[in-house]
C-alpha cells in the first residue's frame, strides 16, 4: 500500500513539475463554468463554444432533446418554466445528480428517463402524473413533488433510497403502512393534505414531521411514528391531545396559529425541549403543563395568563411572550435558570 502510494505521489509530481502540462491542466480547470447558464434556444445550446465545460445548466426552451445534446459534465440540470416534451432513455447523461423540472412541466415518466447518477429531484408546479416503482431511480434522497401533483401513492412506488420527501400543496391522498418508504427520515406535507394518520402509516424512520396547513384530523397514539423528533403542525390543527399522542422521542414541538387547546401534565412529553405555542393559544398554566425538559419556550402572540411560581419549569433558559402579554409578574413567577427573556 505504501509503495502504491509512492508511485502515485511520485507520477503527480512528475506531472505537476512539467510546466506545459501544469499550464494545460489549469486552463481546462479554467475553462469549467460553474455558475447557472441559461439557455432559451436549442441551438444556441447546441452551438455554445464551450458546452462540454458547463457545471450547472437551465434549459428554458420547449424542444425535444435527443441523446448526446446534453453533455455529460453538466452536474447540475433544470427545465424553465416553458419546458414540457416528453422524456426519452439517455437524454439526461450520467453525470447529472441534482434535476429539477420547471413550472409546465407535466409529462409521465418511464423507467430509465431520470438516469441511475441523479441523488436530487424537484418538481416546481405542474407534473401531476402518476409514479411507479422504477419511474425514478433507487439513487434519489431528495425527492420534492410539485404543487399540483395529487397522485395515489401505494407500498414500493417510491424507492427505498429516499431520506427527505416534500410533498407539495394540493396532495391529499390517503396513506397506508408501507406507502412512504422506511428509509424517509424528514417528511413534509404540503397545505391541502387532511388525511387521518393510522398507526403504521407513517414508517419509523422518520424524525422530522410537517403537518399541513389545513391537517386538522384527530390524532391518536401511534400517529405520530415514535422516531420523530422535530414535529411541526399546520395553521388549522386545534384538537385537543391525549397522553401519548406525542410520542417521547419529539424534542422540538411547533404548534400552528389556530392550535388554543387546554394543557393536561403529560400531554406534552419529558423528551421536548424546544417548544413554540402559535398566535391563538391563551390557555392558563399550572404547574406540571411544561415538562421541565423544556430549555426554548416561545409565546407568539396571544398569550395573556397570569403565572404563578412554578408554571414555567426551572429548566426553561430562553422565555419569549408575544406582543399580547400584559400580566404583572412577581418574583420567582419567572425561574431563574432563564437566561434571555423577551417581550
Amino acid at each position: 500500500m505504501e509503495e502504491s502510494n509512492h508511485k502515485i505521489n511520485k507520477l503527480f509530481f512528475s506531472v505537476w513539475r512539467n510546466l506545459f502540462l501544469r499550464s494545460q491542466i489549469s486552463n481546462h480547470l479554467k475553462l469549467f463554468i460553474s455558475s447557472n447558464q441559461k439557455f432559451t434556444k436549442k441551438s444556441e445550446f447546441l452551438e455554445y463554444p464551450k458546452r462540454n465545460y458547463l457545471i450547472d445548466v437551465s434549459i428554458d426552451f420547449d424542444e425535444e432533446l435527443n441523446e448526446g445534446d446534453i453533455p455529460d459534465s453538466i452536474k447540475t440540470l433544470s427545465f424553465g418554466a416553458h419546458y414540457n416534451k416528453p422524456l426519452k432513455k439517455d437524454v439526461i447523461p450520467l453525470s447529472v445528480k441534482t434535476l429539477t423540472f420547471g413550472y409546465f412541466f407535466n409529462q409521465p415518466l418511464k423507467e430509465g428517463d431520470i438516469p441511475p447518477s441523479v441523488k436530487a429531484v424537484t418538481f416546481i408546479y405542474a407534473f401531476n402524473q402518476p409514479l411507479k416503482a422504477g419511474h425514478l431511480p433507487t439513487s434519489v434522497k431528495y425527492l420534492s413533488l410539485s404543487v399540483k401533483f395529487n397522485q395515489e401513492i401505494n407500498k414500493g412506488d417510491l424507492p427505498h433510497s429516499i431520506k427527505t420527501l416534500t410533498f407539495g400543496n394540493l396532495f391529499n391522498q390517503p396513506l397506508k403502512e408501507g406507502d412512504i418508504p422506511p428509509s424517509v427520515e424528514i417528511l413534509a406535507f404540503g397545505n391541502a393534505f387532511d388525511q387521518p394518520l393510522n398507526p403504521k402509516a407513517m414508517p419509523q424512520s422518520v424524525k422530522v414531521l410537517t403537518l399541513g396547513e389545513y391537517f386538522t384530523q384527530e390524532l391518536n397514539e401511534g400517529s405520530i411514528p415514535p422516531s420523530v423528533e422535530i414535529l411541526k403542525f399546520g395553521h388549522f390543527f386545534n384538537n385537543p391531545l391525549k397522553e401519548g399522542v406525542i410520542p417521547p422521542s419529539v424534542s422540538e414541538l411547533v404548534f400552528g396559529h389556530s392550535y388554543n387547546q387546554p394543557l393536561k401534565e403529560g400531554v406534552i412529553p419529558h423528551s421536548v425541549k424546544s417548544l413554540t405555542f402559535g398566535y391563538d393559544f391563551d390557555q392558563p398554566l399550572k404547574k406540571g403543563d411544561i415538562p421541565q425538559s423544556v430549555k426554548s419556550l416561545t409565546f407568539i402572540y396571544k398569550f395573556n395568563q397570569p403565572l404563578k411560581a412554578g408554571d414555567i419549569p426551572s429548566s426553561v433558559e430562553i422565555l419569549e411572550f408575544g406582543n399580547n402579554f400584559k400580566q404583572e409578574l412577581k418574583k420567582d413567577d419567572i425561574p431563574s435558570s432563564v437566561r434571555v427573556l423577551t417581550f
